[in-house]
């Protein structure tokens, strides 16, 4: 579905007006000062910004070690559910290689 011309003006209004509020309530808090105000908007941004940066990596890393461990699917991220090692032929170091073939098999 494609997004309007109109609609995407409208978004950009309902943000200019977000911001607007958002600055005059930083502007209220530092009193005035509009340097002050521009330092907290903008430290508070940054900060923002590395939370969800370090979220992000942390959520990549996750993802990546599930697929590389073939936790996918309904079981993903959980390994003692049994159902992605199920899949697995081969067995765990510390499991005998009877116990996985039957556990893959039956």
């Amino acid at each position: 579905m494609a997004v309007t011309r109109e609609a995407t003006k409208e978004a950009t209004k309902n943000l200019a007006r977000e911001a607007e509020v958002i600055a005059c309530a930083y502007h209220r808090a530092a009193r005035g000062d509009l340097w002050g105000a521009l330092v907290a908007a903008i430290t508070d941004a940054l900060v923002d910004l590395d939370a969800a940066e370090r979220r992000i990596a942390r959520q990549d890393q996750l993802i990546s070690r599930g697929y590389a461990r073939g936790w996918t699917g309904a079981a993903a991220g959980r390994p003692g559910s049994g159902a992605a090692l199920a899949s697995c032929p081969h067995p765990l170091p510390d499991e005998p290689a009877s116990a996985a073939a039957e556990s893959a098999h039956g």
